[in-house]
């Protein structure tokens, strides 16, 4: 479905969406997207001519004590205009369904929207045998575009420190860990990615 074209405020261009066998990508000013069919999540992300990725984004989890093999994977494009494109996607197992809403915005943000949804067949009186024991989301980063990070906020009072950044600097030989923060970035000198979340909401930290 193709809506009327909408102009977008200078710097930014219109979003160019193009499909391209099984994949969907996205262009918008200084980064590209493609999305994949494994419930629309990228499979390569382009920023300051770099390709970020070390390998496609994942939904990951573990199903009645054995690790999750999506399939039937679904990906369609439908809505789109200079400023925005919704696409939904879908993945499913033995035992449950990722429903995905994607809404991509001209200057770039992603937006998604997942529910997972028990799948009990199509059987007269069937029962939820399976057991969804864990799920996340994982982002593999190239290291040398991950030299560096920063998050908000450094308390949970939502405050930020005015006087000694010890929430942005050089990432750690031993990585970081830390409890729900709604807003991470990580990169280098000329770019890199950010999450964030409205809230924690649904999120459970292996650490509470």
């Amino acid at each position: 479905m193709q809506d009327d074209a909408q102009s977008v405020p200078a710097p930014w261009t219109p979003l160019q969406v193009v499909k391209s066998g099984d994949e969907i990508i996205l262009d918008v000013v200084g980064r590209t997207y493609r999305l994949g069919t494994h419930a629309g999540l990228p499979t390569g992300i382009t920023t300051a001519g770099e390709q970020i990725l070390a390998a496609p984004v994942r939904l990951v989890g573990r199903l009645n004590g054995e690790p999750i093999e999506w399939q039937q994977p679904f990906l369609a494009l439908m809505q789109q205009n200079d400023e925005r494109a919704v696409l939904c996607g879908t993945a499913e197992t033995g035992g449950v369904i990722v429903s995905a809403s994607v809404k991509a915005e001209y200057d770039g943000v992603l937006r998604f929207d997942l529910a997972i949804t028990p799948y009990l067949g199509f059987h007269k009186g069937a029962e939820l045998a399976s057991k969804l024991e864990q799920l996340w989301v994982e982002i593999p980063l190239r290291p040398e575009f991950a030299k560096l990070f920063t998050y908000w906020p450094l308390i949970t009072g939502g405050e930020v420190q005015t006087y000694e950044p010890v929430n942005s600097g050089a990432l750690p030989a031993e990585g970081l860990a830390f409890p729900f923060k709604p807003f991470i970035w990580l990169g280098w000198e000329e770019g890199g990615l950010s999450w964030f979340a409205e809230s924690d909401r649904g999120w459970q930290p292996a650490d509470p």
